[in-house]
């Protein structure tokens, strides 16, 4: 919130010109699964959020295949 006080406001009007911004976030769900590459299992924990990209990154950080050869079995 960027709610600016007018310079004309006088007396209790610009009291009211003090404002705070409290975020609270929320906690985020996570999904938890396995990986099977060249017989070997990886347990991955992953947010429910991310994106297939993101996915694919995270994996590629894991296994060391580049992302672009992945593909998904379901």
């Amino acid at each position: 919130m960027s709610d600016k006080c007018n310079s004309e406001n006088t007396g209790a009007e610009s009291d009211g010109c003090v404002q705070t911004k409290v975020e609270v976030e929320a906690p985020k769900e996570s999904v938890d699964f396995k990986v099977i590459y060249n017989k070997n299992k990886y347990d991955v924990n992953f947010l429910l959020d991310g994106t297939v990209g993101q996915l694919k990154q995270h994996l590629q950080d894991i296994i060391g295949i580049s992302f672009c050869l992945h593909v998904r079995v379901y």
